[in-house]
């Protein structure tokens, strides 16, 4: 019986391993989200549905992890955006939600970093 539960954990210690040897940078190219529109949404709440829509649409149950780095310049709760997604991968999304919002995007082996973009241009403060 131990070595029943011990063979188990290891196939399932393998799969796991399997699964995250797929970088997030592909599995962010092959998960599709479903069509949904935000208006007037907070991107916090935008980025909330792309990791919780990735985890569901993606075929290994893993989803797309992502690290929110805010600062009071840039407050991810503060900032609204109104936008479609209609057919586009994570990727896709990522980009436009962080173009829209003067955010940028880092990925990382194990998850994808957002942050204030230091490259905004407006105007400047005395």
């Amino acid at each position: 019986m131990k070595t029943w539960r011990l063979l188990m954990v290891l196939i399932l210690g393998a799969k796991a391993a399997i699964v995250f040897a797929a970088s997030v940078g592909e599995r962010m190219k092959n998960i599709t989200l479903p069509d949904r529109f935000f208006r007037d949404e907070p991107v916090s709440e935008i980025l909330r549905y792309i990791e919780e829509e990735s985890a569901r649409a993606d075929p290994d149950g893993v989803g797309i992890p992502l690290v929110v780095m805010d600062n009071e310049q840039c407050r991810v709760e503060r900032t609204r955006l109104t936008l479609t997604f209609r057919g586009v991968t994570v990727e896709e999304a990522l980009r436009l939600v962080a173009a829209a919002a003067a955010l940028s995007l880092r990925i990382e082996e194990s998850a994808v970093v957002i942050a204030p973009s230091k490259n905004v241009v407006g105007p400047s403060r005395p």
